[in-house]
């Protein structure tokens, strides 16, 4: 099952102290064993001052209904165990 967490998170390199928020998408049994992928994902990629949010499962049914990078990541998370998406700021 995929489960998704928003995260807030200190960004890295090109806007170093900025804090950012991301979703995350990540293929476990259970929300409880989705978060060490996400933040081990997250930390490889630079990012700090992590802040998981809460994780919940997340239907195919549902991630159709969101915007294309959203799906994609829900896809790679899929194939590849976990995927992560920056949010864009308003």
């Amino acid at each position: 099952m995929i489960h998704v967490l928003r995260v807030t998170a200190t960004a890295a390199e090109a806007e170093a102290g900025a804090r950012k928020s991301l979703v995350v998408f990540v293929k476990s049994a259970d929300a409880e064993s989705s978060y060490a992928p996400a933040e081990a994902l997250l930390r490889q990629a630079g990012w700090t001052d992590l802040d998981l949010g809460a994780c919940r499962p997340v239907s195919p049914e549902t991630v159709e209904k969101l915007d294309k990078s959203l799906q994609k990541a829900y896809r790679d998370a899929d194939a590849r165990g976990v995927a992560a998406v920056l949010l864009a700021s308003k």
